[in-house]
């Protein structure tokens, strides 16, 4: 519940129980989220009168918002629905739905929670720091923002131009990811064609978490916290999105892999048989290196061959690598065809990390992987006991990487 007490906004729930100033909450992003947003759009307006008194001692920040909600007429808000699609590796159908009564984005598809999820948007937080969930068309974008500003009471003042800047996203063959960890649990930061993806994933349980901020909160939002995208992750997001070639892209956020004994200098490779050379001819180290340029740079599934070819290294840490690197590797032929011969094959930890796979595969894009029943019946105890529900299930996996 919130309500106003002389200059003060008192918000109390089952789970906050918070006084808000008035230039805080002016200044704060997806304020009072807790609360219904039809009540949030009422208080906003009711405040005005209230900001106007103490305008002089409000921030930039803190006025525009004031203007905002000052000059806008919800109720002159054209009703209109956006229907479009998002691709990584399946496509995500969304809708966007515009209105007097806020935005509403439609997670059709179930890309980032349950099918047909609705999350809600004010209308001052689109306006200065952009969309809540994708909205890739610069096209769709720019209607929604004319839907706005057609329901200002004055029309070509600051505050016209006072929105999130329009920009182009960028297409990307290989997405710029960052990631923080080891083969038990990593933190990932992912570029994607229509924003930026964060979560935390780890083997045992797969994606543990996921969420989504748009380019556009990228640029222009302040408080965006460490947890989902690190401080020089952002500012290297900014830069590539400003068009500023200088970054720290792809570097470990800190942790890095221990050095081994020190090696003689080499030449770094030039060209993909340079690199095969490497992957056939070199230590463990520039195995790795290899395997991992031949893949991004050339999607070369000789890269695969060079991987499987670290298993029988005693040292667990490379087992544990090169089927972490499978599971970035869902378009690969090779490592297809690889975790069908773990499964099929007798080596227990080979079986259990390719199920560990697959159940990456489908969080990260494959819905026909995306299926805890057929993932729990490729367990070891029922291959022993070849099940009929085991071959079942492996039948079905092997139609889907075939």
């Amino acid at each position: 519940m919130i309500q106003i007490e002389g200059t003060t906004v008192r918000q109390t729930g089952a789970d906050v129980e918070k006084n808000w100033s008035i230039p805080e909450l002016l200044e704060t992003y997806n304020a009072l989220s807790e609360e219904p947003l039809d009540e949030r759009i009422m208080l906003f307006r009711q405040i005005v009168p209230l900001a106007q008194e103490m305008y002089g001692d409000l921030s930039e920040t803190a006025r525009l918002h004031c203007d905002f909600w000052q000059n806008l007429q919800p109720w002159l808000i054209e009703s209109r629905k956006y229907e479009y699609t998002v691709k990584i590796s399946d496509t995500y159908r969304w809708e966007l739905e515009v209105g007097a009564e806020g935005l509403f984005f439609k997670d059709i598809s179930g890309q980032y929670g349950a099918a047909g999820e609705v999350r809600s948007q004010l209308f001052s937080d689109f306006w200065f720091y952009g969309p809540l969930m994708p909205l890739p068309d610069l096209e769709t974008r720019k209607q929604v923002l004319a839907q706005l500003q057609n329901a200002f009471e004055r029309k070509g003042d600051a505050l016209y131009n006072s929105h999130f800047q329009l920009i182009e996203y960028p297409s990307y063959a290989n997405p710029p990811i960052w990631e923080d960890g080891d083969y038990h649990v990593s933190d990932f930061v992912i570029m994607r064609d229509f924003g930026v993806d964060y979560g935390r994933q780890n083997f045992r349980d797969g994606l543990v978490s996921q969420g989504f901020i748009s380019f556009e909160q990228c640029l222009h939002r302040s408080d965006i916290p460490e947890w989902a995208i690190p401080a020089k992750v952002l500012r290297d997001i900014k830069n590539r999105l400003r068009g500023i070639e200088e970054s720290e892209s792809e570097e470990v956020f800190s942790e890095k892999i221990a050095e081994e004994k020190q090696e003689p200098a080499r030449k770094t490779p030039k060209t993909e048989t340079e690199w095969l050379e490497l992957g056939a001819y070199g230590n463990d180290r520039d195995k790795q290196e290899a395997a991992q340029v031949l893949w991004e740079n050339y999607r070369n599934e000789k890269s695969v061959e060079i991987l499987i070819g670290l298993l029988p290294n005693p040292d667990s840490y490379w087992r544990d690598y090169v089927f972490n690197t499978f599971a970035k590797m869902p378009d690969s032929e090779a490592v297809h065809d690889w975790i069908l011969k773990c499964l099929n094959g007798d080596d227990a930890v080979y079986f259990r990390k390719s199920v560990d796979v697959l159940r990456m595969w489908g969080l990260f894009g494959n819905p026909r992987l995306n299926d805890e029943n057929l993932l729990r019946s490729l367990n070891w105890a029922e291959k022993e006991m070849h099940t009929a529900a085991f071959r079942e299930a492996l039948k079905k996996v092997s139609s889907i990487l075939s």
